[in-house]
């Protein structure tokens, strides 16, 4: 009898010495483990949330220092009147989405994804576009005495500035629309001197974007030492008419010679 009061008191009936602490033990550590498990989900939640803060200030910063500089070289530009021309190098950030940008009005406005707008404004006209892609471009800024145009230096592109044909030999002039919208394209040509090359057609052509056009240019034979000159000219307009962007024109200077 003394025998069960003693294993009553001790409050193990079957006879197993420490069963019941070591399963308070056991629930013990199951409480304190889920704790720290919450508490490394809430750290990682935190250095998460900061490093997300910090990619975002850090991509709207590299967007604010895009449009400041574009900002400062359209100002001068602007300053220096009609035909005055500068390049500028930007960065753009990878964040950035370009088909929700402009550069219009008198803004300049990246759209940064998770953090918004990031613009500037200047007090003159200016209108362009952005490059297709985010990263390392250069971008080409002018003044037509109306507005400053800001565009990728290769916007509207060419393989040549001119041509200079001998003894017959022809050359191709390529032009492509590096643009993000379309252009109408019309081709002229003039001959200065005499006669001394003939252009192949189209006279006129729509490039839509990323799209190039050919011409065959071939020199006429001339007599011995005889030299003609004249140029191709490249009108090229914006598809649309609620374009932002501006036309442009190139002009390529030929010269024909037998010698």
């Amino acid at each position: 009898m003394d025998f069960c009061k003693n294993r009553q008191a001790s409050g193990n009936v079957f006879g197993f010495v420490g069963f019941g602490k070591k399963g308070q033990i056991s629930s013990e550590y199951s409480i304190i483990l889920a704790i720290m498990f919450a508490m490394l989900v809430l750290v990682v939640i935190i250095f998460g949330s900061i490093y997300s803060q910090q990619a975002a200030y850090s991509q709207q910063v590299q967007a604010n220092s895009v449009i400041s500089t574009l900002a400062y070289g359209a100002k001068n530009v602007w300053a220096q009147g009609t035909g005055a021309q500068e390049k500028y190098f930007i960065d753009i950030p990878e964040a950035a989405v370009l088909t929700n940008s402009s550069i219009s009005g008198g803004t300049i406005r990246i759209y940064v994804r998770g953090v918004g707008d990031a613009f500037t404004t200047v007090g003159f006209n200016l209108s362009g576009w952005w490059p297709r892609s985010v990263g390392s471009h250069m971008m080409h800024l002018s003044s037509n005495g109306t507005h400053v145009i800001i565009r990728p230096d290769n916007g509207i592109w060419a393989n040549k500035r001119g041509f200079y044909f001998d003894a017959g030999i022809g050359d191709t002039l390529i032009v492509k629309n590096d643009a993000n919208e379309s252009y109408d394209l019309a081709r002229t040509y003039a001959h200065n001197t005499c006669t001394g090359f003939d252009v192949s057609s189209p006279a006129s052509v729509t490039l839509a974007s990323g799209v190039s056009q050919s011409w065959e240019i071939t020199p006429r034979s001339l007599a011995a030492n005889q030299e003609c000159t004249g140029y191709v000219q490249i009108s090229a307009t914006p598809a649309s008419l609620s374009s932002n962007l501006t036309s442009e024109t190139m002009i390529f200077p030929i010269t024909t010679s037998w010698n």
